[in-house]
């Protein structure tokens, strides 16, 4: 509870999305970071964000994170990795902004390819 009271004393439920923010395409699979904006979802006040990840790929071990934009250790990734080929794995999370309205993410495509990912912000601490 320390933790959240440092990041954000109030949380604010968003609507449930009709759809996902995000998905396969919109996110690089390289194995590097990359900057992902939810300027359109989350305000500037937002301290920390509830995020829900599912991931399908053709094969197992491929993974999408999401981190702070300054955090440099893959200890703080919150990581959704597929355990079997073809199926899907849900991943709930808080992540800390610590840049306004800004996450980052690393996506790692081992072998097989994409078949489907949807990203939904569910809420965010201010």
């Amino acid at each position: 509870m320390f933790l959240l009271s440092k990041r954000g004393n109030k949380y604010i439920h968003r609507v449930p999305p009709t759809a996902a923010d995000f998905n396969k395409n919109s996110f690089t699979w390289d194995g590097n970071d990359h900057e992902l904006d939810i300027s359109s979802i989350v305000p500037a006040n937002a301290k920390l964000v509830h995020i829900s990840v599912e991931i399908v790929t053709t094969a197992s071990a491929n993974y999408i994170g999401f981190t702070s934009v300054d955090d440099s250790e893959d200890w703080f990734m919150m990581k959704t990795r597929t355990q079997v080929a073809n199926i899907s794995i849900v991943s709930n999370f808080m992540v800390a902004l610590s840049t306004p309205q800004t996450l980052k993410y690393y996506a790692k495509l081992y072998e097989g390819s994409v078949t489907g990912v949807e990203v939904m912000i569910l809420g965010w601490w201010i």
